[in-house]
C-alpha cells in the first residue's frame, strides 16, 4: 500500500528575519491545502522552535518534501527518506544563493530547487553562492501557486 505524500513548510514567520513577505506566505499556505484537498496529500506547516527534537526528527522522517526559507529549519532534511519523489525547496530573496542545504540535500540522494520569487533552479544550473541586501529580511517573495504546482509534479515520480 503506497503511503501519503507528506509536504511539510518549515514556517519562519514568527523568527524575525528570513521571513515571506505576509501575502505570499498566506497564499503558500492556501495553495498547499489546495494540494491537500485535492489530492490528499498531508500537508504540515510548522515552526520547527516549537517542535521538540523527537517531534521535529519523527515529521522529518516522514516528508517526502520540506521547504522553507533558508535557514536552520532546514536542517532536518538529514532524516528525510531518499526516494525519487524527496525534494527540498529552498526559498531565497532574489539574487541570494547559499549551498549548504543544497549540498547536503544532494550528497544525501535528494533533490534540491531554489527559488527566487517566481523561478526556481536544480543542480547543475545553479547561481553563485550570494547573500545580497535583503537575504536576511523580512519581505522574500514567493509565488505559492508555482510552489504548489512543482510539488504536485514531483509527487507524480514513481
Amino acid at each position: 500500500m503506497a503511503q501519503t505524500p507528506v509536504i511539510t513548510y518549515i514556517s519562519r514567520q514568527e523568527w524575525g528575519r528570513r521571513m515571506l513577505k505576509q501575502e505570499d506566505h498566506d497564499r503558500l499556505v492556501e495553495e498547499l491545502y489546495k494540494l491537500r484537498d485535492l489530492y490528499g496529500y498531508e500537508v504540515n506547516v510548522v515552526s520547527m522552535d516549537r517542535l521538540s527534537r523527537a517531534e521535529q526528527f519523527a515529521l522529518a522522517a516522514r516528508t517526502t518534501i520540506m521547504m522553507g526559507v533558508h535557514g536552520n529549519g532546514l536542517t532536518s532534511l538529514v532524516w528525510m527518506r531518499p526516494s525519487p519523489r524527496a525534494t527540498v525547496m529552498e526559498f531565497f530573496f532574489p539574487g541570494g544563493f547559499a549551498r549548504d542545504y543544497e549540498y547536503t540535500t544532494r550528497a544525501l540522494g535528494m533533490v534540491h530547487y531554489g527559488f527566487w520569487g517566481d523561478e526556481y533552479f536544480t543542480s547543475p544550473e545553479t547561481p553563485e553562492q550570494a547573500y545580497p541586501p535583503g537575504f536576511q529580511g523580512t519581505n522574500i517573495p514567493i509565488d505559492g501557486t508555482v510552489v504548489a504546482r512543482l510539488c504536485h509534479e514531483r509527487l507524480l515520480l514513481q
